[in-house]
């Protein structure tokens, strides 16, 4: 904020003497002080108040004007409260120079700003957080977060049952949009500083081959949960998400040497992928006229439980589970893991690497059950 003097000529000998208060180029105000001076008392070269005897007064009153403007936002800042062209005019008229600024407004209206700008997935993930956090508390304002604010939001995750996942979603999304109002000024130091949220787990659900066998020869007369098996069974032979999965049409595949592949683009980071379309992936695509059966991906995980009681497996089906076991099972079978990380469409290796984590933990545990069978 900068603040400087003006002198606007009046009808005859004399100056209006106001305020010129600038926020930015779209923020500015000049305010009528109520005080006047004669032209004689106008510096001609400067165009500002000569300091004479004669208009010390005047000087006083104006200086005061600018001291409580500046006393009010430097107040303001403390207090991590808003201060902005509206702050000043309300204080200008007698009124407190500052509103409680809330930081789920804040919140929300930069979801809307960046509405556009990240995907729409991306949106609904980081609105489900607000969600969340207004269930906690309704209404959050900056003057609030500390951290037992912090510390208390995730005792009331822990009491609705929340995975680690889901927790540590909710303090990522909280964390960016205070890091965000820091960066504005809104605030100053964040709780996050000394706060850790809980890990997300990297532990990925799988099936193991000889459940994705149970689904391949399980014969389902119902066209609904037929429908689900292929859209299943298309994102295990494939390695893509429900979402992308949905996606894929004949504009999609491309020939070659002799060889099909699916060329997309992924929903969710944008990255390409390309992925060798191999026969029984073809064969679904034939069945349902290269343009798979649309589904929420709600209703797909609710079919998914009828799914897995008729096919009798234990490992719970989700949209998930079809690309874990892909990469999983590609792993097991010795497909490089750059290959693997290519087609998931991932854009560090370090995130396909996890799969490999997974396989060792496995063979370790493995491990210790013939170890244990051999000592018995």
């Amino acid at each position: 904020m900068k603040i400087s003097t003006v002198l606007v000529p009046l009808q005859g000998e004399f100056y209006s003497v106001k305020l010129n208060i600038f926020f930015s180029s779209s923020e500015r105000l000049q305010y009528a002080t109520g005080e006047k001076i004669h032209e004689k008392y106008r510096d001609k070269e400067t165009g500002k108040i000569k300091t004479t005897n004669a208009t010390k007064l005047v000087q006083h009153k104006v200086n005061e004007m600018i001291n409580k403007i500046i006393e009010a936002e430097f107040e303001a800042k403390v207090k991590n409260r808003v201060f902005n062209l509206e702050s000043v005019k309300k204080l200008l008229s007698g009124k407190k120079g500052y509103d409680k600024l809330s930081f789920t407004d804040f919140y929300k209206s930069e979801l809307i700003k960046q509405s556009g700008k990240i995907k729409d997935s991306t949106l609904k993930v980081q609105r489900s957080s607000l969600n969340l956090i207004s269930k906690f508390k309704e209404n959050i304002y900056f003057d609030d977060i500390n951290f037992q604010l912090i510390d208390d939001l995730e005792s009331f995750l822990i009491k609705r049952k929340l995975n680690n996942n889901t927790r540590n979603k909710v303090h990522r999304h909280f964390k960016k949009y205070l890091n965000l109002a820091i960066k504005q000024e809104l605030f100053e130091k964040s709780p996050y500083e000394s706060f850790k949220p809980p890990k997300a787990s990297s532990h990925y659900k799988y099936l193991e081959l000889e459940d994705v066998r149970k689904i391949q020869n399980k014969q389902i007369e119902n066209v609904r949960l037929s429908n689900v098996k292929d859209l299943f069974l298309f994102c295990i032979y494939t390695g893509l998400a429900f979402t992308d999965a949905l996606r894929v049409d004949r504009d999609n595949l491309i020939t070659i040497d002799g060889n099909e592949f699916i060329v997309i683009n992924r929903q969710k980071t944008g990255t390409r992928s390309t992925i060798p379309l191999i026969t029984e992936a073809k064969d679904i695509l034939v069945k349902h006229g290269y343009k798979l059966p649309n589904l929420t991906n709600q209703r797909f995980n609710n079919y998914l439980k009828e799914l897995q009681t008729i096919c009798n497996i234990k490992a719970e089906l989700t949209s998930h589970v079809a690309r874990h076991t892909f990469a999983t099972l590609g792993i097991t079978f010795g497909m490089p893991i750059e290959t693997v990380s290519k087609i998931l469409g991932h854009n560090k290796l370090a995130t396909t690497l996890i799969y490999s984590k997974i396989l060792e933990s496995k063979l370790q545990n493995d491990m210790m059950k013939f170890t244990e069978g051999l000592r018995k």
